[in-house]
């Protein structure tokens, strides 16, 4: 006879598990729908509030399809998320309760097997979703040195540093891209050893985009103050430390 405790010890960790991924899935949907509103209100206020001049209408289409490519790939992250989510919930049917429509469709007696997409389409799409954030940054990265380059007075030798680490931003992007996609088609020579080499290496990879992320928005960033700090009369600084602005 299974005593109490062994039988709370089985299903405590899948049940946490999948407690802990819906939560986050629903934390994820939320952040979208705020996110949602805000690109809404974003828009109205860029397309009504800035004042149109003459030769800027491709700046405002480059910064508006940056924002809206942005706005895709939160959203294709935040479904496949939410995707997986459901499929995570069905699997574990026997751990939690309530989940009286996954089994309607899923044979009790059968073992437990939940229609998917193929593989093929399974790994690529689980390797869009793992580089989606990574995207982002870049796309947020490139925008920021453009801007870069534009309050330099349009001089490439003072974007020099933050257009290699860009870049270099975009190539290990690529790499963890492949990395990833390696490690989730299938294989037939199945290898754990091989598997657990090849996951360590996509996150060495994907540590060290995210380091060389925060170096191209640091780099730009501080090139972008340095420029406005010195376009700033010596009066205007001195009359903004006295009087600041309310």
């Amino acid at each position: 006879m299974t005593s109490p405790i062994a039988h709370t010890s089985r299903y405590k960790e899948p049940v946490v598990y999948t407690s802990g991924s819906l939560h986050e899935g629903i934390t994820s949907i939320f952040l979208f729908g705020i996110y949602t509103a805000a690109l809404g209100a974003t828009f109205l206020t860029y397309l009504v509030g800035v004042p149109k001049k003459k030769g800027t209408a491709w700046r405002n289409v480059l910064i508006i399809g940056t924002i809206t490519a942005l706005y895709v790939l939160t959203a294709f992250s935040t479904l496949y998320g939410w995707y997986n989510v459901n499929i995570l919930l069905c699997v574990n049917r026997y751990e939690i309760f309530g989940l009286a429509l996954c089994l309607e469709h899923i044979d009790s007696a059968a073992p437990i097997t939940i229609t998917m997409l193929p593989p093929m389409a399974n790994a690529v799409l689980s390797t869009l979703s793992f580089i989606c954030p990574q995207a982002q940054c870049l796309l947020a990265d490139s925008l920021l040195v453009w801007r870069c380059f534009y309050v330099c007075g349009g001089k490439f030798i003072a974007i020099v540093l933050p257009l290699i680490l860009l870049l270099a931003e975009a190539g290990l992007l690529i790499s963890t891209a492949v990395l990833n996609l390696s490690v989730s088609l299938p294989s037939k020579r199945f290898s754990l050893q091989k598997l657990l080499e090849e996951t360590a290496a996509v996150g060495d990879v994907a540590g060290a985009l995210y380091t060389l992320t925060a170096a191209t928005s640091l780099v730009a960033t501080a090139i972008i103050c340095r420029q406005i700090y010195i376009r700033t009369t010596p009066r205007t600084r001195r009359r903004m430390a006295v009087h600041p602005p309310k």
